[in-house]
């Protein structure tokens, strides 16, 4: 009896070891013919599908019927950082008076700051090296004679944009009495009218959507796609059969409910007259300034931030890894677009659109001392020590540098 049950037990871990097998063969040859990747790429892809299967997984919020998504209270933003009671990033500052929301004590100069992952804090391990965290310190030191206290409150969401920000700002953020609001954007408003239709499996962008709006609209129809990860038992099997899921459910579904959705085909004639979208953005800030321009009691600055991709730039080593290992882990679309080469000249070329939408916006808001409008695309052109942690999201050093310069331009303000 005990022979037959150790028989059994060999049998069955053969049998795995067969399945994995021959799941990690097909999974490697659909790398090296469908995807054109070497040998080497498609077996760091393996290493990734199991770095996945066995890694914590990370959550990035919950629905939000205004603003597409928010961080849920009490939860770990990006594995860390503690999102409060209020859902937003605190800064762990031990003065209460800095940590008062919504009500805004007497004496504190209240500073929202919105953008994506980058501005969020993506890939940090404690919430005080965010850049709003950093910013709240650097101030307060500066102005510690003044009698004021500024107090900066980081509503950073991962996939934020100009188009998300409007709507937060005006829906839900102006009515807790800002007296500056920085938004720190560029990536992701390129990353939304150029790349992501073509992961969901579309022809071309809808304007003013981000990731989460699309996931959030097929759910609503009830083509929903849940986020699904390789299991840790078997992970080449169970990789092998998320692919063939998710190749057979964007082939009969998806198509088919964007075309019947009218403003995806008013999207599209935008997109075709205006290419790159950038006049979307334009309009997004230009929104944003008017109103500022009106109340006059409140500072706008508007940063376009720096990547990786743009040669500004000289990469260290680890700079140039990550920012490799990016494009490997990213590099399962069909879409031409996301080869390498291709993604960089698209991604320059979009940046060079916002580039000009940012002078413009900085011409006609000129006369307002209140608006600012700043490309810092080149802030790293300076050092040749790594400050990025991939293609675009930041370490210490990067956010310690966009921190002071958010400082310098709020200082000189102070003293016009």
């Amino acid at each position: 009896m005990l022979k037959r049950f150790f028989s059994v037990i060999v049998l069955s871990v053969l049998l795995v070891l067969m399945m994995e097998l021959i799941s990690f063969s097909l999974l490697m040859g659909n790398s090296i013919i469908r995807e054109k990747l070497n040998l080497f790429s498609a077996l760091e892809k393996r290493r990734q599908e199991l770095k996945i299967a066995w890694s914590q997984k990370v959550f990035y919020g919950g629905f939000d019927p205004l603003v597409q998504t928010q961080l849920k209270p009490f939860s770990k933003y990006s594995r860390y950082l503690t999102v409060n009671e209020h859902g937003f990033i605190g800064n762990k500052n031990s003065d209460e008076t800095l940590n008062s929301f919504p009500e805004k004590p007497k004496g504190v100069i209240r500073i929202i700051v919105l953008g994506g992952s980058s501005l969020a804090g993506c890939g940090y391990s404690t919430n005080s090296s965010t850049i709003p965290a950093l910013l709240e310190k650097m101030l307060n030191s500066y102005y510690i004679n003044s009698g004021k206290r500024y107090q900066v409150l980081n509503f950073g969401i991962p996939g934020g944009s100009t188009g998300l920000e409007v709507i937060k700002i005006f829906s839900q953020l102006i009515y807790f009495e800002p007296d500056i609001i920085i938004c720190f954007d560029g990536f992701n408003d390129a990353w939304y009218a150029e790349f992501e239709p073509y992961r969901v499996g579309i022809d071309h962008a809808i304007i003013n959507w981000a990731d989460f709006s699309y996931k959030y609209f097929e759910l609503m129809n009830g083509y929903g796609r849940r986020e699904e990860y390789p299991a840790k038992i078997l992970t080449f099997t169970s990789s092998l059969g998320l692919k063939i899921k998710k190749y057979l459910k964007i082939k009969t579904n998806v198509s088919s409910l964007y075309k019947k959705y009218p403003f995806y085909m008013q999207s599209g004639f935008v997109e075709n007259k205006y290419s790159s979208l950038d006049n979307v953005t334009y309009n997004n800030l230009d929104i944003l300034a008017s109103y500022i321009a009106m109340s006059r009691n409140i500072k706008l600055f508007c940063y376009l931030q720096p990547h990786t991709l743009n040669g500004k730039k000289v990469l260290a080593e680890k700079e140039k890894a990550n920012t490799d290992d990016w494009f490997l882990r990213n590099n399962i679309y069909k879409s031409e677009k996301f080869r390498k080469e291709n993604y960089i000249r698209i991604m320059n070329d979009t940046f060079v659109g916002l580039e000009s939408v940012y002078k413009k916006l900085d011409r006609k808001y000129r006369d307002y001392k209140n608006i600012n409008f700043y490309s810092i695309t080149d802030i790293f052109s300076r050092t040749r020590d790594e400050v990025f942690l991939d293609q675009v999201h930041l370490i210490l050093k990067g956010n310690v540098i966009i921190a002071k310069r958010f400082m310098r331009d709020i200082i000189r303000s102070n003293k016009e």
